[in-house]
């Protein structure tokens, strides 16, 4: 009695595992779209397979039928380790590494054993003998194995040693969280391989095949990779075919700043990273030559940027540099995580937006607008520390005859000439712009009004004593110029800004083509 229930107690929880395989690979099947998930469906159904019929071998009292379940089981033993070495390549990413003819040898091996099972009545190379042991706790089937189940264990061995190294070299350069991933898969793999070794070499000292229980050790070591790990859905090939195509650099540091992992996008930004070998170096060394790069790492502010410059073939890039803390489950800082944002266009396009809000389109110097904002802030400076400020207006002599006679284009290339002229000749902080037709207008900051009148005989000189060439044109260019100066802390700028016109309008009506300064006698 005892006999029969042991038996039948061993049955019922290989069913029972047979059920939470098929439920796994049911599970998995669904995520087939996952890399690897369907390799890994299809092995659980073919260890299901081998469970469910060897639940049934070994409460059966007959030869023929342990033969029949024996035969159902071979559906499934062929394709096991087949299937756990698909899983490895796929897990790991490392197709690339064996040939396609030599990984369909396995499963060639894999059907032809199949085929030999439900044949084996005629030629015995799988198992030249089966038969009941009743002597024993309960009745054991004990075999007389032929040639080809040998090849069938050989190349089941080599398939579970190549899956073993390709996970091990994926082990040691993963994360935490894949490593565990990695972890739990090999152990509960390799359970059922080891006690189906240990049957191989008569270690238990009993004639009977454990390895169909270790499926059910291995059915909750992947439930517990599924659940808890996330196995189906953090598959390392794809984490790191993401972040080696992430156009952003990043870098990942322990809790020492040493550098633990970095991107493709991250070596082309930071030269120091080629070549480095991951985990051999401390960021604080690395990144010298960045010292916006070592700030931000070291001021530990998550929500801080700082922007990095980096000159490359006569370019500047820009990159927007974001640290952000990595924490354990007890909110331990134990890393941080760079990424390195390009925002040179961006930057650019501001750069040009500004530039074209400020820029005079036709001579590309100032316009009116920028000019006023700079002479508020000039003038605000001037009245706080009492230096003198000066102003120059002057516009172009008879320009509209030079329209209507010329045309538009040839005054358009006066304005563009007169405007190079005068940038050439002023001084670096004084700022030129074009008020407006042929009307320029210049600031002088800290100048008297005596060093503003020669700045502006030096830009009236500069225009009237150089012929300007347009084609075979050939024209003398003058100009008319009015100038205020002022050291008063009471005046703004329109009233400035009237006083130097009201000198223009003075230099024009004595003749034009000369300078004229307002004064308040005038």
């Amino acid at each position: 009695m005892l006999a029969l229930e042991l038996n039948h107690l061993f049955s019922i929880i290989l069913i029972v595992d047979t059920f939470v395989l098929l439920w796994i690979a049911n599970y998995a099947w669904q995520r087939r779209k996952v890399a690897s998930a369907a390799s890994f469906s299809m092995g659980m159904l073919a260890a299901a397979i081998c469970t469910f019929g060897y639940a049934f071998e070994i409460i059966s009292t007959h030869v023929d039928h342990v033969v029949f379940w024996i035969k159902f089981q071979y559906i499934g033993i062929p394709f096991i380790m087949v299937f756990w070495l698909t899983l490895a390549f796929d897990y790991t990413g490392s197709w690339k590494l064996i040939k396609k003819w030599i990984f369909s040898l396995f499963f060639l091996l894999a059907i032809t054993s199949v085929i030999l099972q439900f044949t084996n009545d005629f030629h015995h190379l799988i198992y030249r003998e089966i038969k009941i042991d009743y002597n024993l706790l309960f009745p054991v089937v004990t075999t007389n194995t032929g040639a080809w189940y040998w090849v069938i264990i050989a190349y089941g061995n080599i398939a579970m040693i190549l899956g073993v190294v390709l996970y091990g070299v994926m082990y040691a350069k993963s994360v935490p969280i894949i490593r565990r991933q990695i972890l739990l898969m090999v152990v509960g793999s390799i359970i059922p391989w080891i006690l189906h070794i240990s049957y191989l070499l008569k270690g238990f000292g009993y004639p009977m095949n454990l390895s169909p229980f270790g499926f059910t050790l291995s059915g909750l070591f992947f439930f517990w990779a599924i659940f808890k790990f996330k196995f189906l859905q953090l598959i390392p090939i794809a984490l790191e075919k993401v972040f080696e195509s992430m156009k952003d650099g990043v870098i990942i540091l322990d809790s020492e700043y040493n550098i633990i992992n970095f991107n493709k996008a991250a070596k082309d930004i930071i030269q120091e990273l080629v070549g480095l070998e991951k985990g051999t170096a401390n960021g604080l060394a690395a990144f010298s030559n960045y010292p916006e790069l070592i700030k931000a790492m070291l001021n530990d502010d998550k929500h801080g940027s700082k922007l990095l410059f980096k000159q490359a073939e006569e370019h500047l890039y820009c990159y927007n540099i974001v640290v952000t803390r990595i924490h354990d489950k007890k909110n331990r800082v134990i890393g941080k995580i760079i990424v390195l944002n390009d925002i040179t266009e961006q930057r650019e396009l501001m750069e040009r937006l500004d530039k074209l809000a400020s820029t005079d389109d036709l001579t590309q110097i100032y316009n009116r607008r920028y000019f006023e904002e700079q002479c508020v802030l000039e003038l605000g400076r001037s009245q706080r520390h009492l230096h003198p400020i000066s102003f120059i207006i002057f516009d172009l002599d008879n320009f509209k005859g030079i329209n209507d006679l010329y045309g538009h284009p040839t005054g358009d290339a006066v304005l563009q000439w007169v405007a190079n002229r005068c940038r050439s000749l002023i001084r670096m902080n004084d700022t030129i712009a074009r008020f407006g037709g042929d009307e320029f207008a210049v600031l002088l900051p800290e100048t008297n009004v005596d060093d503003a009148f020669c700045l502006a005989e030096r830009l009236r000189s500069g225009i009237s004593e150089t012929p300007f060439r347009y084609g075979s044109l050939k024209l003398n260019i003058t100009g008319s110029f009015g100038i205020y100066g002022t050291a008063l802390v009471n005046e703004d700028l329109s009233e400035l800004m009237i006083k130097a016109d009201k000198a223009l309008y003075k230099a024009k009506s004595q003749g034009r083509n000369r300078v004229e300064i307002f004064r308040q006698s005038a």
